[in-house]
């Protein structure tokens, strides 16, 4: 993609881009990318990159963005930046840093920062491109599809985070975004910034934004990457992979396979390693499909083995109310929810379940349920029949209990699943989302949470099941 094309297509966004597209069109990224730069596009979603004209190569780099364009975007510039126009915050923070131990808080705070002052400047090219990759994400109206998925962290007390209800992940939300509003009243001390709650909320914004869309960690350093942050989730195998070549300072997209002209760019955002939780936390949208075929990798393992490929609710539970057990209970939406009301499949095969008929397993042996008795198993034991009675149900009574503070019951979820899908909830065919994966990915944000909740109640209606079948066994044994 030439220049005059990237100016084109750069001018469409608005007047209030350009900041932007003179940045990206500055004479080092022009050089780094003698063959043209991908296209960029706005989806029914958001933005992201296309291959070029051209089309593109196995092997080929798509993509190089030099130190003279993402060096003002990082959180070590970013510091440097605090110590000369906010003495007081760069003290605060470095003392701050001193305490936490965390490697890129000083990192994060100080370009959520950077991004404050950006906001006050409409021509500042780094407001400008936080602007367009947020894309709405932190706005209104993203439940009904008509934008980005949500960022969870920057909405934490939004009326959308009810629709998790009782959610342990809605809870963690929360706790995050409180812990980040106390993290901006330590470096404000004293300021009138301190007690400003416009200026608290834009601070946990910001730094929901860098979280969802910096680049970090594998050797990378801290910060926005403009063009290169663009890149969509896959919902199938990544077509490219990004890394940062540390001879140039440069960060590089690779083509991991031929794409035709104008054919999305897609990367791997890490779903089966981060997990639902995480995905939703960090990006607001989770692949189900990458979670399911974690869990049906091995359906014969052991339950700890499988713990390592599904993502686990972490359930703390008192035993005989002294010793506290982290019950872990597996929740694998394509699995665990009935196969009626599971996404289907695009590619023909991808959704279906470990039973090979489409269908959905119901407990039996490898489910996180049959995992809950054995994790107490394993703290019980050379205790006698009774003390063993007494913890299963025990721990079945604190279960129910979580599971009655959820708002709905299990089977209007999955009601509501089933409508939802059927008026095609499971997303478009067109991809695309700042930070957002592609249409086979993204579902609407509530229909989103309703699968966490079901799943949820799901995997904690097995779990009291198995345990007061347990207790029973202990009982008449």
């Amino acid at each position: 993609m030439s220049a005059n094309e990237v100016l084109r297509a750069a001018k469409a966004l608005g007047t209030r881009e350009l900041a932007f597209v003179n940045w990206i069109l500055q004479p080092a990224m022009l050089k780094a990318n003698p063959d043209g730069l991908p296209l960029l596009f706005r989806g029914p979603a958001g933005y992201g990159l296309r291959a070029p004209a051209r089309g593109c190569r196995a092997a080929d780099c798509v993509l190089r963005v030099p130190p003279e364009v993402w060096l003002p975007c990082s959180g070590e510039f970013a510091q440097q930046q605090a110590a000369s126009r906010a003495p007081a915050f760069a003290r605060r923070l470095h003392a701050l840093h001193a305490r936490v131990d965390s490697p890129h808080l000083a990192h994060t705070a100080a370009l959520a920062l950077a991004l404050q002052f950006a906001a006050a400047a409409e021509a500042d090219p780094l407001h400008t491109y936080a602007r367009l990759i947020c894309g709405g994400a932190m706005g209104e109206g993203v439940e009904r599809g008509s934008g980005p998925p949500p960022l969870p962290l920057a909405r934490a007390s939004a009326e959308s985070l009810e629709h998790l209800q009782a959610s342990p992940l809605a809870q963690d939300i929360r706790r995050r975004a409180a812990a980040y509003e106390r993290i901006h009243a330590a470096l404000f001390q004293g300021s009138p910034l301190e007690s400003d709650e416009r200026a608290r909320r834009a601070f946990v914004g910001n730094v929901a934004l860098l979280l969802s869309r910096a680049t970090s960690g594998g050797g990378m350093p801290f910060a926005l990457v403009p063009y290169f942050d663009m890149l969509n989730h896959a919902a199938a195998p990544p077509s490219c992979a990004q890394a940062f070549e540390a001879a140039t300072g440069s960060y590089t997209v690779t083509a991991l396979r031929d794409h035709a002209p104008g054919e999305e760019l897609l990367i791997d955002y890490g779903a089966r390693a981060k997990g639902v939780y995480q995905m939703v936390r960090t990006y607001g949208f989770a692949d189900l499909r990458c979670a399911a075929a974690a869990a049906a990798a091995d359906p014969a393992a052991e339950p700890a083995a499988a713990a390592a490929a599904a993502d686990l609710l972490q359930v703390e539970v008192a035993v005989g109310g002294v010793r506290t057990l982290e019950l872990p209970i597996s929740w694998d939406f394509a699995q665990r929810l009935p196969g009626e009301h599971a996404p289907p499949p695009r590619d023909g095969g991808g959704g279906r379940s470990a039973d090979g008929n489409g269908g959905a397993r119901r407990g039996g042996a490898g489910s996180g349920s049959s995992g809950a008795v054995r994790s107490i198993d394993a703290l019980l034991r050379g205790l006698d029949a009774t003390a063993r009675v007494a913890a299963y149900r025990s721990v079945a009574s604190q279960l129910q209990s979580a599971l009655a503070k959820y708002g709905t019951s299990l089977e209007h979820d999955l009601g509501v699943l089933s409508d939802g899908l059927a008026d095609g909830g499971g997303g478009s065919g067109d991809s695309g989302s700042d930070g957002g994966g592609g249409g086979d990915v993204i579902i609407p944000w509530e229909l989103l949470c309703v699968y966490i909740r079901a799943a949820e109640k799901r995997a904690l209606t097995a779990a009291v099941r198995d345990l007061d079948a347990a207790a029973a066994a202990a009982s008449a044994g």
